[in-house]
């Protein structure tokens, strides 16, 4: 579900939104070239599935720049976005709040008859800062949005991601 969710947290991208990427990773242009961590970018439009055309400095000055193309589920991994870091804040916590639950095999009715298990996954949930996202009124809406997200998609079976095989690249 969590491929799905994201979104109702992180936002969609848009043209002019400016971006910094957290970690190094290879662009999805027909030929992939590698991007650096730090570099920054600035969205220059957004195809129909949400993949986003990106142009990124590529020297300290700015005045080289190179557009590459960055679909959606990676620029949620890859990507931050410096004027939204509230939202970051959030996918970070939803992202172990749900890990915290993988951990337990998805099963937390079962939790509830083995204490050492129970335990184990608050433990976890503490590790995850929720008290701090829901002191902040923004990302305790974006939390609740997510919480409201995954039941509507487990219940519509959309389960997935799609596959890179049918995400289109557009020419640059």
């Amino acid at each position: 579900h969590e491929y799905h969710c994201l979104e109702e947290v992180l936002g969609k991208l848009q043209a002019n939104t400016k971006v910094r990427v957290r970690e190094e990773f290879m662009s999805d242009d027909e030929e992939p070239v590698a991007i650096a961590k730090g570099t920054a970018g600035k969205v220059v439009r957004v195809d129909g599935q949400g993949d986003a055309l990106i142009k990124f400095t590529v020297d300290e000055v700015g005045e080289e720049v190179a557009k590459h193309w960055v679909f959606r589920e990676k620029g949620w991994k890859f990507l931050e976005l410096p004027e939204r870091m509230v939202r970051h804040q959030a996918a970070k916590m939803v992202k172990c709040l749900d890990k915290c639950v993988l951990d337990q095999s998805c099963n937390m009715l079962e939790i509830q008859k083995f204490p050492k298990k129970l335990k184990k996954y608050e433990a976890c949930m503490k590790k995850c800062k929720m008290e701090q996202c829901r002191s902040n009124e923004e990302c305790a809406e974006l939390f609740q949005a997510y919480a409201s997200c995954k039941p509507r998609i487990h219940q519509s079976g959309e389960c997935s991601p799609r596959s890179k095989l049918t995400s289109g690249t557009a020419e640059l």
